[in-house]
């Protein structure tokens, strides 16, 4: 018997098992739904992508060409409909087969580009190719306020079920080849400003594009929900049989709304809204859970944080027995790492092949080396080496983070609990300089990544000398300086500071505008400045510190001067970002301080006096806020 083709969704399930999205990567929505969600600095930025192919999704005796161009975008259309998006632009790769004339293409264009113009969908390029047959391959990007995206999965018991129109009449224009269910079959529409006004004006729990047929999606999305569904007399196509309309696809957007939040003029005077599927008076419908064990959720998420600390210990070893670096030169064997490691190689070919596991390695031949990332981010060596930031993880915040619940229980850091030693928070990152050194250059890592987005997202070109107050190696005000050529700058750091700033700063082209100044921003005057900066200073302390500092600040600023504040920004509502809330428990643990919103940053910024708060969100591990002094 030959082995049974594996379905669509089963096809799906196994690929999402198998993929594995970095932790703090901006995707914050993959397999699973109509449009994957990538988190920017406003918004999340949808995205899609559908196939159209001769004899499967379309034949060309009952499909004009235009109608095909049409349909070949509707499908990417529709998907960003059913998140309630809005599109931006699309990619179209299309391989044309020998049948194919200029006359057809032509058409196909037309129906493509007119649907595009329609919707203020830009084509910003693809691919052309031959084939055998027509394929089509069509990417749309769309977007969502922030966080707003309408998923699949947020059905919940007791919501009624909608469809945005009568279903089973594409089915039936595929059966009969006429009337105006042949038009709707050959031109359906995406209707996109439906899928805006549900997610902006009646707020459904749940949506996604019913492009398969209602008993296909709506098991996807009860699927997604963790629900089940009960379906009364669906409204039906006029001439459509009930086959038709729950098997039929049809490329509409449906909405599953709770039934006590969300009503119309229809449902509140106790009529079926336009598709709403109707019970007998006897049985409402509804969303029940699922009771069974197949349906439980998918455990990838708790089993994926199960191991996460294994990962990061496995990198911090490796770093820490100089692996990184003694690859840096070129490849080597086992043998030869063991020997200049010293470790046992039975051991170290696990961690190596651990290590080729998680993508910090190569292996080819017995042989290991280098990725590009390791390369870049893990030796010692390289400009914009993490190592060090990956070192002081290892050595001092894996073990402090070992007394999370402790933290939480007593509300204070773990230096004592860890390491038997208490007093200022900052004497213990410079107990000796090796420590100093490590956590400086650790610190510098970040700053590389994010200080050139601090300073392209804030205009600083009114300002004529900065001084960052806290520079450390001085990142930030290379960053400034090299990208304002008349700016002038500072860095203000504690004197034990300065000489690895002078390092770091000396190969800067912009070294000859940056001076050097020791000093204690708590307790010494401030030089002179029209800006100041603070990086990732504030969320160190607590509010009565920060509202010293910031009031020094502000009495040190000339009228019209401003303080340019890096630090994390949370959500407003602190439900994310991950990467800010997973920060601000490190807070805990190791400081005083937290993560805070802009909201918070402004009310702690208009009690010094300042004014004109304004905030920026990077995509980096730091965000920009800039206060002014009127």
């Amino acid at each position: 018997m030959p082995p049974r083709r594996s379905s669509e969704f089963e096809v799906l399930q196994r690929l999402a098992g198998l993929i594995r999205t970095p932790r703090a990567s901006p995707l914050v929505l993959g397999i699973g739904d109509d449009c994957a969600a990538y988190r920017s600095s406003r918004e999340d930025l949808l995205f899609t992508t559908d196939m159209l192919i001769e004899d499967v999704h379309f034949r060309r005796d009952t499909h004009p060409a235009e109608a095909a161009g049409r349909k070949a975008l509707v499908r990417g259309l529709s998907d960003i409909a059913a998140m309630g998006g809005e599109p931006r632009f699309c990619l179209l790769s299309l391989a044309v087969p020998e049948w194919a004339d200029k006359k057809w293409t032509d058409g196909f264009w037309r129906g493509f580009l007119r649907l595009a113009a329609e919707t203020g969908t830009a084509l910003a390029g693809g691919d052309l190719a031959r084939a055998a047959r027509l394929y089509c391959d069509v990417t749309v990007c769309g977007a969502v306020p922030k966080g707003k995206a309408v998923l699949r999965s947020g059905a919940r018991p007791g919501d009624r079920i909608y469809v945005s129109g009568a279903l089973g009449g594409s089915a039936l224009g595929l059966a009969t080849g006429k009337g105006p269910a042949w038009k709707r079959h050959l031109a359906p529409e995406p209707r996109l400003a439906l899928g805006k006004f549900l997610r902006e004006t009646l707020r459904p729990t749940a949506m996604m594009d019913l492009s398969d047929g209602l008993s296909i999606d709506l098991y996807r999305m009860c699927r997604a929900s963790m629900l089940a569904a009960e379906i009364h007399a669906p409204p039906r196509f006029p001439q459509a049989t009930l086959e038709q309309a729950l098997h039929g696809g049809e490329g509409r957007a449906p909405g599953v709304s709770r039934r006590s939040t969300h009503r119309n003029r229809h449902h509140a005077a106790g009529q079926a809204g336009p598709g709403e599927t109707r019970p007998p008076a006897a049985r409402a419908p509804g969303l029940r859970p699922f009771s069974t064990f197949m349906n439980t959720p998918d455990p990838s998420l708790v089993i994926d944080l199960i191991e996460a600390f294994r990962r990061s210990k496995t990198m911090f070893a490796a770093l820490h027995l100089g692996v990184f670096d003694r690859l840096e030169a070129g490849p080597a064997g086992l043998s030869e790492l063991a020997a200049s490691c010293g470790a046992s190689p039975g051991a170290l070919e696990r961690l190596l092949d651990a290590c080729a596991g998680l993508g910090l390695l190569v292996k080819h031949d017995g042989r290991y080396s280098n990725s590009p990332a390791a390369q870049a981010y893990l030796c010692r060596s390289s400009p914009n080496t993490l190592a060090g930031y990956v070192d002081y993880s290892n050595r001092v915040l894996y073990r402090m983070w070992g007394h999370l619940e402790d933290a939480v229980r007593e509300g204070g850091h773990r230096w004592v609990q860890a390491f038997g030693l208490d007093g200022p928070i900052f004497n213990h990152f410079f107990q000796t300089e090796e420590a100093m050194r490590t956590f400086l250059l650790g610190m510098h890592g970040y700053g590389t990544l994010s200080s050139p987005r601090v300073v392209e997202a804030i205009d600083l070109g009114g300002f004529t000398r900065l001084v960052d107050l806290g520079g450390a190696t001085g990142h930030l005000v290379m960053a400034a300086c090299e990208r304002y050529p008349h700016l002038r700058g500072a860095v203000f750091d504690l004197p034990a500071v300065i000489p690895v700033a002078r390092e770091r700063i000396a190969p800067s082209p912009a070294r000859d505008r940056i001076e050097l100044i020791a000093g204690d921003f708590f307790e010494d005057a401030l030089p002179p400045a029209d800006v100041y900066a603070v990086g990732r200073i504030l969320h160190d302390w607590s509010e009565d510190k920060i509202g010293r500092l910031l009031d020094k600040i502000h009495d040190a600023l000339p009228p019209g001067g401003a303080l340019l504040i890096a630090e994390r920004l949370l959500d407003p509502d602190k439900s994310g970002p991950v990467s800010a809330q997973m920060q601000s428990l490190n807070m805990l643990i190791c400081t005083e301080g937290k993560e805070r919103t802009l909201a918070e940053y402004r009310a702690l910024l208009e009690a010094a006096g300042f004014r004109q708060v304004e905030g920026r969100q990077t995509g980096t591990p730091v965000d920009a806020i800039l206060a002014r002094k009127v």
